[in-house]
Parts: structure tokens; C-alpha cells; sequence
């Protein structure tokens, strides 16, 4: 597990330089599970191939690379329990559709993207009752309980992001059912962490992220959501600086904007501050944004820059040329 450990840890740092060393170490971590895969709980090589996946997603955002690869381990994990040779855990194939909930996630098929998350929603959804499962289960999986719960705290929460996405595609009582659907699924997750008791970490960051990223979507409908929106968000921003996240503090700046666009879209003063910080922050390699996220990012932020004028279509364009 101490291979997984040190390549996630690297993948987390979000540094060029340390995607390759991150996949090295999960390749490694994947072989050695090979040479015992007889002896040892199907999972260990699982969370392995899910972690590669993981690293790749970060580096390059390539679904063709990434979805192969977890199909087929989803596929080998659980023939290898249909052997009745191990004992039933989950964990395994809960962290595999998680990350092909995320791979779907960042990078929908542009010829069909509605049923294609659709289909993520399918998915990330399993995850979320297989990590359930991994939970009860705790005593008899491969890593420990508060693990599990993470992931599942999470999944829910990125559930929450896909129906978001799914209602800018859709119209209508379509389009409200996504939102709603949106809005309730982030407030499981981060209603769940704070009963558990956090009170910092990225976790509970990208809970009230989450969270607000939904309510600004939902501003249409329910024009309320706008203070708890810009409660929420300065929340996540307090946890990125404790944190020092640069990316991220620099993806609530754009968060900070979008919610003022879609609030207030005469207040061009606060959107241009909020997106020359991110600009600025584009230039720091603590906190330039991923593929992953400057892909997800990309249509609202030309939108906001189309808002702004010609000026900030250059800024941006400059931007995504960097």
C-alpha cells in the first residue's frame, strides 16, 4: 500500500513533473500484485490500476488511455471473485467506477455528452452503494474505514457536479430536475462531513465547493441561493489558504465570478477582479490548473470573457495558450 500512498500523495501535488513518477509507482505497486495475485484480495491490484488512472486523468485528461484501462480491471476483479476464492470486498470495484465516473466526467463525449452522463450519473451512483457496502464491510477491506467513508462523502458530492453539467445541456423540467437533483446530492455530502465532525481538509473544501457550485447553478430558479452561495464558497476559500492550495483558491476565484455573472451580471468591477486573479495565478506552477480542470472550465470562462469584452477574450485566449 506504501507504493499507492506515495503516488497519490504526488498526483496531489499537481506538479508537471510528478504524474510520471506517481504512475511508475502504481505501475510497480500493479506488478507486484501480479506476482501474488493467487494470495492476495483482488482489490490490492484494483485500487492500483484505479490510482494510475488517477495520475493519468491529472496528467494528460485522455479518456481513450484511462477508460481501457479501468473497464478491463473492472472486468478481471470481479471474474477474480466469482471464483469464490476470496472472501467478498468492494472497495476495489467502488474506487474503479469512481474514477470512471470522473474520467466521463472531464472529458464527455462531444457527440452524445447527455447520455454519456447520464451514464456517469449510473455509475458514480453504484460507487456510492458499493462504498456503502466497502463501510459496513470495513472490518474485512483492504484499507481502512475512514478511507472508505472519504470516498464516499465524495462520490456523492461529485454525483452532484455531473446532474449540474447534465442541466446546462438539458431545458425545462428536464433542466430543474437535474438542479435539484444537483443541489440535493452536494448537500448530502457536505451535511455528512460536518456531522462526522471535520472541521478542515480538502474533503470538507470540496464539499462546500461543491455545494456552492450547485446553488449558483440553481440561481435561476431560486435567486435566495445567492448568500448561501457566497457563504459557501468563502468557506472553501478559508480551507484552500489553511490548506496553501493554490489551484484550487484559484478555481474558487473563477467560482467567486461565475456567481456575480450569474447574480448580478451588471457588476463587471468584481468579475474582472476575480478573473485577473485567476489569469495571474496561471503563471505559478502551485497554482496553474490541470487539463482536467481548465477543460471542465473552459465554456463559462470565454463566456465571462465574452461578457467582459474583447480585452478579456484576448486575457483568456493568452491564458489557455500557456
Amino acid at each position: 500500500m506504501e507504493l499507492n500512498q506515495e503516488g497519490i500523495i504526488l498526483t496531489d501535488a499537481r506538479k508537471p513533473g510528478c504524474y510520471d513518477e506517481a504512475i511508475k509507482l502504481h505501475e510497480e505497486a500493479i506488478n507486484l500484485t501480479e506476482k501474488h495475485r493467487t494470495e492476495i484480495n483482488p482489490d490490492y491490484k484494483s485500487f492500483s490500476e484505479a490510482n494510475k488512472a488517477y495520475a493519468l486523468r491529472h496528467k494528460d485528461n485522455d479518456r481513450n488511455t484511462t477508460m481501457p484501462l479501468l473497464k478491463s480491471a473492472l472486468k478481471e476483479t470481479e471474474e477474480a471473485f466469482k471464483t469464490g476464492k476470496f472472501d467478498e470486498t468492494f472497495f476495489g470495484c467502488a474506487r474503479l467506477l469512481e474514477e470512471m465516473g470522473l474520467v466521463i466526467r472531464y472529458s464527455p463525449l462531444e457527440t452524445d455528452s447527455i447520455s454519456d452522463l447520464d451514464e456517469c450519473v449510473k455509475i458514480l451512483k453504484t460507487s456510492v452503494v458499493l462504498y456503502g457496502n466497502a463501510f459496513e464491510n470495513a472490518e474485512k477491506e483492504i484499507i481502512d474505514k475512514d478511507f472508505i467513508y472519504d470516498h464516499l462523502c465524495r462520490t456523492t458530492g461529485i454525483i452532484s457536479t455531473v446532474a449540474s453539467e447534465l442541466a446546462e445541456k438539458t431545458m425545462g423540467g428536464e433542466r430543474k430536475s437535474y438542479l435539484e437533483m444537483s443541489v440535493d446530492y452536494a448537500e448530502k455530502e457536505l451535511n455528512s462531513r460536518i456531522d462526522n465532525g471535520e472541521s478542515d481538509g480538502f474533503g470538507l473544501l470540496n464539499a462546500y465547493h461543491t455545494l456552492a457550485a450547485a446553488q449558483t447553478e440553481m440561481i435561476d430558479e431560486h435567486s435566495t441561493l445567492y448568500d448561501e452561495a457566497v457563504s459557501n464558497l468563502n468557506e472553501a476559500k478559508k480551507l484552500a489558504e489553511n490548506l496553501v492550495s493554490g489551484m484550487t483558491s484559484s478555481v474558487l476565484d473563477f467560482r467567486f465570478a461565475w456567481l456575480e455573472y450569474k447574480s448580478f451580471p451588471e457588476n463587471n468591477d468584481v468579475m474582472r477582479n476575480y478573473l485577473d486573479c485567476v489569469i495571474s495565478k496561471q503563471k505559478d506552477e502551485n497554482s496553474k490548473w490541470n487539463k482536467a480542470v481548465r477543460d471542465a472550465l473552459e465554456d463559462k470562462m470565454f463566456v465571462l470573457a465574452k461578457h467582459l469584452g474583447s480585452e478579456y477574450v484576448d486575457k483568456i485566449s493568452s491564458m489557455y495558450r500557456l
